[in-house]
């Protein structure tokens, strides 16, 4: 399934990571009018830009199934402090996500 993820990750604009065994994450730039506009709202920097962060996890349950947890975010680096993550949850990602989950074989669990 991760293979799967990187496959789909393979923009000019994304970057492939793989931050432990379990996740997969695709780094997105964004669109320089939603870069700008995330920049100035929550104080980032135009050193390291805002970018949409779609991540997987793939975790084995005990009855040998496996879940995948996918989640997405807007990581704002900022001046001062941490990086901000930014919930992005619109209609248009979220159509998205589910065509993924289908692709792979899965289907979206509603928490």
């Amino acid at each position: 399934m991760i293979e799967g993820f990187e496959a789909a990750c393979a923009d000019r604009t994304e970057t492939f990571r793989r931050p432990d065994a379990e996740t997969a994450q695709c780094w997105v730039y964004l669109p320089p009018d939603v870069t700008a506009a995330l920049i100035l709202t929550h104080g980032g920097t135009y050193e390291d830009l805002p970018q949409l962060v779609l991540q997987l996890r793939v975790i084995r349950q005990t009855d040998q199934l496996y879940r995948a947890d996918l989640e997405n975010y807007i990581n704002v680096p900022r001046t001062k402090g941490s990086d901000l993550r930014v919930a992005y949850k619109d209609q248009t990602t979220l159509r998205s996500i589910s065509r993924m989950l289908d692709d792979l074989g899965g289907k979206p669990i509603i928490e």
